[in-house]
């Protein structure tokens, strides 16, 4: 599960998940991605930036708003 504060739900915000998930993603999938991508010519960072679009559904998000900062 990842907790995020309603008020800090930037772009920033957005990027570091996104790198979390593509640490992740090359972590769980690179080992079967590498040996398909080489033979076939396929960019390898490509398909793991791919993967990790993927993996950011099999995230739980749970929002809490804040009070106070607007």
């Amino acid at each position: 599960m990842i907790y995020f504060v309603y008020n800090n739900f930037t772009g920033e915000t957005l990027i570091q998940l996104f790198c979390k998930s593509d640490v992740e993603s090359d972590y769980k999938y690179g080992r079967e991605l590498k040996p398909y991508a080489e033979p076939k010519h396929l960019d390898y960072e490509l398909l793991i930036e791919k993967e990790a679009i993927r993996h950011l559904n099999t995230y739980t998000f749970i929002f809490r708003i804040s009070k106070g900062q607007i």
